[in-house]
């Protein structure tokens, strides 16, 4: 009688077998066990330099994190996340009416929104055409009625 049981050795069957399930079992083992090493050097170390114990936990908790390097600071962002609102403008600047002009004074963005009716009038011409879908989706975002979406 074996101390140990062992497990009933299965055969090879490779439309059974998903090497994608494999592959992240491995990457995942891979990271933990990076982030022991991490974690355990940090300690090691910080056991001689630390002054107090929250001096410790702040080293060991911050030991995995990534460092910043001064040039992503002032780096643009790598996704822009609100695609659709205004660029380069205040949420102020996009009200109709300005909160701290007088009543019935008109801000920029009114301005700007004769100009995209007059831009509007120049869509309707036949020089006027859409070369990508990009395009066509910024257009179809100006209009604000479904008529005005229909005759584009």
């Amino acid at each position: 009688m074996p101390i140990i049981t062992e497990d009933k050795m299965h055969k090879y069957d490779p439309a059974a077998f998903a090497f994608t399930s494999v592959k992240g079992e491995v990457t995942e083992a891979m990271r933990f066990d990076w982030k022991r090493d991490k974690i355990d050097d940090a300690k090691k170390r910080a056991i001689y330099d630390a002054k107090s114990y929250d001096d410790f936990t702040s080293r060991v908790k911050g030991c995995t994190l990534k460092p910043i390097h001064k040039n992503d600071f002032n780096a643009p962002p790598k996704y822009a996340f609100n695609r659709q609102g205004a660029s380069g403008t205040s949420s102020e600047s996009a009200l109709p009416y300005s909160r701290s002009a007088p009543c019935g004074a008109k801000t920029a963005a009114v301005v700007r929104a004769g100009a995209a009716a007059a831009a509007a009038a120049a869509v309707g011409s036949a020089a006027f055409k859409l070369k990508t879908g990009r395009e066509l989706e910024r257009e179809l975002r100006r209009r604000d009625t479904a008529v005005e979406k229909a005759e584009l």
